[in-house]
Parts: structure tokens; sequence; C-alpha cells
């Protein structure tokens, strides 16, 4: 073959050989949430939002459910319960809309600093109405005070949509915004105790009359060989209430760098197929249980924080073909226990959606 022909038909190869290479960098998306919210709102997808799914007796025929809702408002049950409400579909739609723009940015190759910038775009399409999220995805709009939600109790005045915490002013915050004011019940204290958890009394600054939960993890930086412990504090009452003081300053950063290096950590799974992953699942649950615990202790929002982390959670286990789970209490769990302790509780969460995968 004369070079001239063999260097004309190898210009034409490269291109192709280019999109190969590229395709095995940046896999394709393997699942899409369903755009319909009757569909959305079944206990199958609802659980990848919610710590407790509700089966509403909704036809799995998207027509049908909706002739059987009629004209009735759904409702968030999370706040709701109490009240007996149904779900509200906007909320399910906004956080469908939040994981996609997760997954999309997951699978394809990214510079390591847009990790917060696509955190902060997740935050405000988990915040903000359907009709106003293109335009607040590019600008943030200070005085939305008017917003809705899905979630009734959340917009603009205590959300800061795609704000983070270490930029909000503290004359902006909502008295009790910067803590995490949580319960523990005696079923939860049990189950932490039986997986190590050990509080340290007295705590002072309770005056002797409450623990300090101090939850620790290890981070090893990039090129070092040793690992460096990260604290954070829960304040915890005998009387089963918890407030956890998330970090500050200096160690805001630290747990800022760390999960991000976390998430970078999860990105090197992203071309592996499911039964390599299920061949290797321990390995890959302690990756995970440790970004979302580095990233619960790190709290980046003032609020909506949990819905965005459990909801990547469970876009990854979609990923690689793996059952999701309710959302539960894993937040408070992680804020009260150290990452090996912290790594059972997860574990235990994933092996009741996934049962036959917990021989193994």
């Amino acid at each position: 073959m004369r070079p001239q022909l063999l260097l004309l038909r190898l210009r034409w190869l490269l291109p192709l050989l280019a999109l190969s290479n590229l395709a095995s960098a940046n896999p394709k998306l393997r699942f899409r949430y369903p755009s319909d919210p009757f569909v959305l709102v079944q206990p199958e997808f609802q659980k990848d939002f919610v710590r407790e799914p509700r089966d509403y007796g909704l036809s799995s025929d998207p027509r049908e459910a909706r002739r059987s809702m009629g004209d009735r408002k759904m409702l968030c049950p999370v706040q709701l319960t109490a009240l007996n409400e149904p779900l509200d579909t906007r909320y399910l739609e906004n956080q469908r809309d939040a994981r996609m723009s997760f997954y999309e940015w997951y699978v394809k190759d990214a510079p390591d600093n847009s990790y917060e910038e696509q955190l902060s775009v997740e935050h405000v399409k988990s915040t903000v109405q359907t009709f106003l999220k293109d335009k607040l995805t590019k600008k943030i709009v200070p005085e939305q005070t008017f917003l809705r939600t899905g979630m009734l109790q959340y917009n603009s005045v205590n959300t800061f949509p795609g704000k983070y915490r270490k930029d909000v002013a503290p004359t902006d915050i909502v008295i009790g915004h910067q803590l995490n004011n949580f319960e523990v019940t005696s079923e939860q204290m049990e189950k932490l105790v039986l997986n190590g958890f050990k509080p340290v009394p007295p705590a002072q600054a309770l005056g002797g009359n409450g623990y300090i939960a101090q939850t620790t993890i290890r981070v090893k930086a990039k090129g070092s060989s040793s690992e460096e412990p990260l604290t954070a504090e829960t304040l915890l009452t005998a009387n089963h209430k918890a407030e956890y003081h998330p970090p500050v300053g200096e160690t805001e950063k630290a747990f800022a760098k760390a999960t991000a290096q976390r998430m970078q950590d999860l990105k090197e799974w992203r071309n592996r197929e499911s039964r390599e992953v299920k061949a290797d699942l321990d390995h890959f649950l302690n990756d995970l249980s440790d970004y979302y615990h580095t990233a619960v202790l790190w709290k980046p929002f003032i609020a909506v924080n949990n819905s965005i982390l459990m909801g990547q959670v469970n876009v990854l286990l979609r990923h690689f073909g793996l059952n999701s789970m309710p959302h539960e209490f894993l937040d408070n769990f992680a804020r009260m226990t150290d990452y090996n302790v912290f790594r059972n509780l997860f574990k235990d969460a994933f092996f009741r959606q996934n049962p036959t995968l917990s021989a193994k």
C-alpha cells in the first residue's frame, strides 16, 4: 500500500480511536430515574430520596395513579407524617433532577476542583422549584424569599440555594441552623453501643450533665504514607437530645478537602462492571461509607445536606447494579461514631436492602 494512501486511512481512523478511548474513560449512564412523578412516587424509587419510604397504595400504572389521586395535593411524608399527608412529587422531582446532574458529572472526566462546583449546582436543584432552577443554577438571586420547594420547610430564607455554609454571614443564619439538633432514641443508642460507640463523660460544656461523642475520621493525603485524624464533636444530654457542632475555619477546610478526596476515590470505580464491584464489595462499601461519613461531618450547607449525600450514595449503588437504600438515620449515626464503627452501621443498612450479597 502506498504511504500516501495509508496516511489517508489513518487520518480517518485516528478520530475513531480517540472516540473509543473517550468512551472507555467516560462510561455511559447505566440507569435513569423515571420522568413521571407518579412512577417516581412508587416505593422502589421513592426510597432513594427519603428516610422512610411509604406505600400510598397507588397503582403502578401512572395513568391510574393520577386518576386515583384526583386533584389532591401531595405533600412530603418525612416532615408531615404526623399530619397523615401524602407525598409531594415536587420534592421527588427536585431530588431526581439534582441526582441526575450528579450522575452525569460522576461518569465524566472532570478536574479535581470541580467537585465543590458540582455540589453547589446540586444544592440549587435540590432546593428550588423546577421553573426557577435553570435561571438560579447560573445566577443565584440573593433575595428569593418567596421561593417554595417540594419540602415545605425548605425556602431560600433558611437554605441559601447553592451557597456554602462557610460563605453565609452569621447575621443571615436562622438561629440554630449552624448546628444539627436531633434526637437519639433508645433503640438507636442501643444499636450504636452494640457497634462500639463509646461517649466520653462528662461534657463540661453541658455543666457535667451530658456526654461528648467524639467522631474521628482518618485521611491520607495524596502522596503521603501517614493518615491524619480529623475530629468533630456531638454533645449528648440525658434526655436523648443531641447537638452536632460542624467544623469551622481551618478544620472546615480540612473536612472539605477530605470530602473531595473521598469522591475522587469513588470516581476511580466508575468504569468497573457490576460483577467486579460485587467481587470487591467490602472495599467499595468502605469507600462509599467513608465518603458519606466525611461529607456529613463537613456539613457543606446550612440545610439540605443529607438529601444530597444519601441521594449520591444511591446513584452510585444503582450505577453498579446494587439495590439503593432509604436514608433512615444514618446521618445521625455518622455524627456520633468513628469511621470504623460507622462502616458497620452503613453496611448493615446496605445488606438489609441487598440480602443476597450479605454472605459473600
